[in-house]
């Protein structure tokens, strides 16, 4: 989120609104590399903590987070980003 625009809703706004768009989809879990300080306000947590391992180097281990979708636990996995 640009500096301008933090603290006015919008960031939270756009992922609620993708986390009931990943529900509605059908979808489990949801993985993000972002803010360690941010997501877990949504409900994320670290994903080494439920052995899920991301395939990219980059970031700190704090900032991989994952989400259960419903409330199921979450398997170890390893996860990356889709190929463009």
């Amino acid at each position: 989120m640009h500096p301008a625009h933090q603290g006015s809703g919008v960031g939270s706004a756009l992922m609620l609104t993708c986390i009931e768009a990943a529900r509605a989809a059908g979808e489990k879990i949801i993985t993000v590399l972002g803010h360690p300080q941010y997501y877990p306000r949504f409900g994320f947590m670290p994903a080494a903590g439920c052995g899920v391992t991301c395939r990219l180097n980059n970031g700190p281990d704090d900032a991989k987070m994952v989400m259960s979708l419903d409330g199921a636990p979450i398997p170890p996995a390893k996860w990356g980003f889709a190929a463009r």
